[in-house]
């Protein structure tokens, strides 16, 4: 018979005057791996946020070991209960693996030989092997994870939220924390996990949750983690005749859009239209990664329209290549944009990087340091002044992120486009990679995000567009 960590029935959050969670169900069980998957990213960080113990529920009912406790106790439980790793450490240099044994507590003997007989037996166990003096500043991601987990499971945490690994750890040191996950499981630990990578919940959860509109609306066994039955069940049903293979999900009946696809055609795919209003978000969810891809040459005009016509502020649009399609207010953020060939031009300052765009909108009609000292005063929450100055070589990859993505919140195009945002991305890069697109909207800025990854699609919320697979 299963045992029943945690319970939430009817779960209910408000943010401001806001409900944000409106019936969330939820049953944690040891020995098992629940996995969560939202349609909105405010949703599943308030309830991440509350299974951390860092909120409280405002409604509902609350069990733990299967006796109903208040939801006043709820924080203080989850916090005693509730262990979520750290992603990229900030430790002192000095410390080591066995410091951090030390700094566990009392369940451990603090003296030499014993101390070092007791890791050696956790080590053991769980079969990983880490040196005992190795600073715990020199750990790679997958050390510093599979360190906090025995740590974890040694200070008695009964649950263990897993959060987005497959973003920072390559598929072989993934399938190695995954070991240790299931011989964990196996001494009685129960797992929440919640990844970006649509692949990752069907091959390791034991259920998965799906949350919509705030709501639980279904807990998939084992037997029903076919991607196709995630996504449709999420998603909603088969979008109506005439959408050419598409699913719509709350289309707004408001003209004009910023862009419209009015009948477009590409090779291989039925007519398809949709529009995008002005500071919209949608996401295009394109599974099979053909028309995504049909879809940014067209708008960059590096491919020729085979049918219908493409409307951005309704008039026509096809632009004669990208450069044109900037200045008409269509800007492209590739995949992997940081990377030698994407958006940056690496020999380059950071300032240069942001300013080039800004000359050629305003046909160079700009006065170099004034707006360098604009930019510095405007930028300073993103980035110091000696990051702008230097060239983009020398920057670490967050700066780089940031720079590929601010660079068109200051040109302020009518439309900005984002392919595989989260690809190649680490846990803070995601996170600013969320909070500036959300300004981009704030700005007043369109916003059309391509993915091939159901997660992903929801991670961002707004109107999700799906290609059907079948078409």
């Amino acid at each position: 018979m299963k045992e029943e960590i945690i319970r939430i029935e009817n779960g209910v959050k408000y943010q401001a005057q806001t409900q944000l969670l409106k019936d969330v169900t939820l049953r944690i069980y040891r020995r098992e791996l629940c996995g969560l998957i939202f349609d909105a990213l405010s949703e599943g960080s308030a309830l991440l946020s509350i299974l951390k113990g860092n909120q409280r529920l405002d409604k509902g009912r609350l069990y733990f070991n299967e006796a109903r406790r208040g939801l006043e106790e709820g924080a203080s439980l989850f916090k005693q209960n509730v262990f979520a790793p750290q992603y990229g450490w900030q430790l002192s240099d000095e410390l080591t693996v066995e410091d951090a044994f030390l700094m566990t507590g009392d369940r451990f003997i603090k003296s030499g030989n014993i101390l070092t007989r007791e890791i050696s037996y956790v080590f053991e166990a769980f079969q990983i092997s880490i040196p005992f003096r190795q600073k715990l500043s020199g750990l790679s991601y997958l050390r510093q994870l599979q360190l906090q987990l025995v740590m974890a499971y040694r200070q008695d945490f009964k649950i263990i939220i897993l959060e987005n690994l497959a973003s920072f750890l390559n598929e072989q040191d993934l399938e190695r924390i995954m070991e240790l996950v299931v011989l964990m499981k196996q001494k009685g630990a129960a797992f929440v996990m919640v990844d970006n990578d649509e692949s990752v919940l069907p091959r390791y959860a034991d259920n998965i949750s799906l949350m919509r509109n705030g709501r639980t609306v279904h807990i998939l066994s084992r037997e029903e983690f076919r991607t196709g039955s995630i996504s449709s069940r999420l998603l909603g049903s088969k979008g109506p005749s005439g959408t050419g293979g598409f699913q719509i999900n709350k289309q707004p009946s408001r003209q004009p859009w910023v862009l419209e696809l009015a009948q477009v055609k590409a090779e291989g795919l039925k007519p398809v239209s949709f529009g995008i209003g002005k500071s919209e978000k949608v996401v295009f969810l394109d599974k099979e990664g053909y028309f995504g891809e049909r879809l940014v040459r067209l708008l960059q005009g590096k491919e020729k329209l085979q049918g219908g016509e493409i409307y951005l502020n309704s008039s026509p649009y096809r632009p004669k290549d990208s450069s044109d399609a900037t200045k008409k207010g269509v800007c492209v953020i590739g995949e992997n944009p940081i990377l030698p060939g994407g958006c940056l031009l690496h020999n380059l300052s950071g300032m240069d990087n942001l300013l080039l765009p800004l000359y050629i909108k305003n046909s160079g009609a700009l006065i170099r340091k004034q707006h360098e000292a604009s930019i510095i005063k405007e930028a300073r929450d993103y980035f110091t002044e000696e990051q702008l100055l230097s060239t983009v070589y020398s920057l670490d990859p967050l700066v780089r992120q940031k720079l590929a993505y601010y660079k068109w919140y200051l040109y302020y195009p009518h439309l900005v486009v984002c392919v595989k945002p989260f690809s190649g991305t680490v846990y803070n890069m995601r996170r600013f990679t969320e909070e500036i697109i959300q300004k981009y909207i704030e700005r007043g800025i369109s916003v059309l995000i391509i993915t091939p990854n159901i997660s992903e699609a929801c991670a961002f919320g707004g109107r999700i567009i799906s290609l059907d697979s079948e078409s």
